[in-house]
């Protein structure tokens, strides 16, 4: 399946990026493997993980607390204050905390 030109030219920024900021870093990648390689690598297994059975439960969680969320404030999603009470409420879905509606 062919992806998105703009995908692509995204992945291969993002990649040099990385590559630049390790090496600036003192740990550069090993030798042959680049930026791109391991940003190709994360978006594969991000995928996956989102199309197993956990990843699918938990994009339900989410999507239920991004729906109370807009349903409490006026002007839902364009409200100001959504992303910062998102943000708030949704930290228990990841672990770090916090009161998540589930």
């Amino acid at each position: 399946m062919e992806r998105d030109p703009e995908l692509e030219a995204l992945v291969r920024q993002k990649g040099a990026e990385l590559e630049a900021a390790l090496r600036e870093g003192g740990s550069p990648l090993p030798p042959g493997l680049t930026g791109q390689d391991f940003v190709e690598w994360a978006l594969a297994d991000g995928e996956r993980r989102a199309r197993s059975p956990e990843g699918q439960a938990l994009f339900q969680k989410m999507k239920r607390v991004v729906e109370e969320v807009a349903a409490e404030l006026p002007g839902g999603v364009d409200n100001p204050d959504f992303l910062s009470r998102l943000k708030a409420r949704s930290q228990g879905l990841f672990g770090g905390g916090g009161a998540a509606s589930a």
